[in-house]
């Protein structure tokens, strides 16, 4: 399982699609943010069923909630950390952090509009991408990753970088 991580507008879509078609996997996509404590519970073993196969998750909601919450806020409350180290002991996908600069981030002329979002989501988003990209970086000095800039990255070499790191899990 790969799993590609970062804030919205940092290239993931297109690193995801790259991957797809490089690799020949499917890709999942877990859905939008929780509303309460069952949905995010639902969400987190509906993503775990993909734990051993071959599939690119577009985004872990055990490692992007932490970060999104803290601009919308949720109903309920979690040891995110435990979670965290369940994912990366247990589970061990190779964790892509799409990290771009934030001007690029911070740039929504590129940003593509998802299902899950709307309008109002869009302003609050904006408005605080500074602080969802601090927070995402925090979030990821704890987890092993493979860092990943579309805008200075080779993504042939890129693809020899994660193709290491998959036959060291021998998910080639």
């Amino acid at each position: 399982m790969i799993v590609v991580e970062g804030p919205d507008n940092a290239g993931k879509s297109t690193l995801i699609g790259k991957l797809s078609r490089t690799l020949g996997w499917n890709v999942y996509h877990p859905g939008g943010p929780p509303a309460n404590a069952e949905e995010f519970l639902k969400q987190a073993i509906s993503s775990l069923k993909y734990a051993h196969e071959k599939v690119i998750q577009d985004r872990s909601m055990i490692i992007s909630d932490p970060v999104y919450s803290t601009v919308y806020p949720r109903n309920f409350s979690c040891d995110y950390h435990e979670l965290i180290v369940t994912l990366c002991v247990y589970v061990n996908p190779v964790i892509i952090y799409c990290r771009p600069p934030d001007e690029f981030m911070l740039d929504f002329s590129r940003h593509e509009i998802g299902e899950n979002d709307d309008e109002n989501q869009l302003i609050t988003l904006h408005s605080n991408m500074p602080r969802i990209i601090q927070e995402y970086d925090m979030v990821m000095l704890s987890i092993q990753h493979i860092k990943y800039d579309h805008t200075s990255d080779n993504y042939d070499m890129f693809e020899g970088v994660i193709s290491n790191e998959l036959n060291k899990r021998t998910i080639s």
